[in-house]
């Protein structure tokens, strides 16, 4: 390959990069749904950059657990879940550390869990204010596929799930925050309008009902 032609391969390959991060930045500034943010994200590298097989895993106690994939058999698609520890996924969840391995087959720890027969895989740590919440994992048919421009796109990817992941529970922490004010804001109210003490604990009870979706018998 001559100058001009490597410099035009590095150029497209740059936009590509920039493409899916902005496009991937735009989504999460409109929206705190995960499932629509991991399942576009995961749409979009297997769009941009071919690989065979993407899927991204999220923490749950002592599991990764998959919560969006492209390429995995129906069964992984459905909450498969792995140990952290076990396999080159849960080894990158448990040390934090990325890892590219371009010949699974020399590797004992790769796990088969997709439809597609694959022979490379690099793995990425989903992490957010210093936590470990997951593992963005990719893996393709040849050998030797992934490098560090790989490396490179997939964290920051990793970074940006991270970010959503962030957003979506400090909304769901506001919300309930708020929801528990206004709890209190009624009840304070229920409890200035009446001295019957059945029908104060009545309406605290129908407003605890209303606010936090609560069925009382």
């Amino acid at each position: 390959m001559n100058t001009s032609n490597k410099t035009n391969s590095i150029k497209k390959t740059t936009e590509k990069n920039l493409e899916i991060l902005f496009e991937v930045g735009k989504l999460i500034n409109s929206t705190h749904d995960i499932n629509k943010i991991l399942n576009y994200v995961v749409d979009a590298v297997i769009k941009q950059f071919g690989y065979s097989l993407c899927s991204i895993l999220l923490k749950e106690k002592d599991f990764i657990v998959v919560k969006a994939g492209h390429g995995l058999d129906k069964k992984s698609l459905h909450g498969f879940k792995i140990k952290i520890g076990e396999g080159i996924t849960g080894a990158v969840a448990k040390t934090c550390k990325a890892e590219i391995i371009n010949d699974v087959k020399k590797d004992k720890r790769y796990i088969d869990f997709g439809r597609i027969k694959c022979n490379s895989e690099l793995a990425v740590p989903i992490i957010a204010s210093k936590e470990m919440i997951g593992v963005f994992n990719i893996e393709d048919r040849k050998k030797n596929a992934f490098g560090e421009n790989d490396l490179k796109v997939i964290s920051a990817l990793a970074d940006q799930v991270a970010i959503a992941i962030r957003n979506a529970k400090s909304k769901e922490s506001m919300e309930f925050l708020n929801k528990r004010l206004s709890t209190l804001y009624e009840t304070g109210k229920a409890i200035n309008s009446s001295l019957d003490l059945n029908k104060i604990l009545n309406n605290i009870l129908q407003i605890i009902d209303e606010q936090f979706d609560y069925k009382f018998s």
